[in-house]
């Protein structure tokens, strides 16, 4: 293996650990170790067939696009855990959202 792609569902990765109470940057200790590390997004989608995502390599992190897409996917995630919490609580299984 020369490289490694980290990502998940709507969530920018980390670039640093703490490891024994030390910072350490994430693609230098995976250079070090002869490998390429490449952070990526998982961007969920909502369309008429289940399971589809989008990811997105090397972003710009700061660019205003990402961010919103990022913040619409954060509102959209929080309503439907808020929803699910309620479908829950209405069976007789309480779950608070906080």
């Amino acid at each position: 293996m020369k490289a490694i792609a980290i990502t998940d569902h709507d969530i920018i990765p980390a670039e640093t650990e703490i490891v024994k109470g030390r910072e350490i940057d994430l693609r230098s200790y995976a250079r070090e170790r002869g490998l390429i590390l490449i952070f990526g997004y998982e961007f969920s989608t909502d369309t008429y067939v289940n399971d589809v995502h989008i990811l997105g390599y090397e972003l710009d992190w700061s660019a205003k696009k990402v961010h919103q897409e990022m913040e619409r996917a954060k509102k959209s995630k929080g309503e439907a855990y808020r929803k699910l919490c309620a479908v829950l609580t209405s069976r007789g299984m309480a779950i608070d959202f906080e």
